[in-house]
């Protein structure tokens, strides 16, 4: 079996929510994708 590994970068734009990152990670998990970095800052 020959797995393609795939990148992305992946920009999200938000309010300022109390667990809204978690749901957004929860996004990525029910598929089984992994989260290598993660940055974030106001705007």
């Amino acid at each position: 079996m020959n797995e393609e590994l795939k990148t992305f970068t992946i920009s999200v734009y938000t309010e300022n929510n109390i667990g809204l990152l978690n749901r957004i990670s929860a996004i990525f998990q029910r598929r089984h994708i992994n989260i290598e970095s993660l940055t974030t800052s106001q705007s």
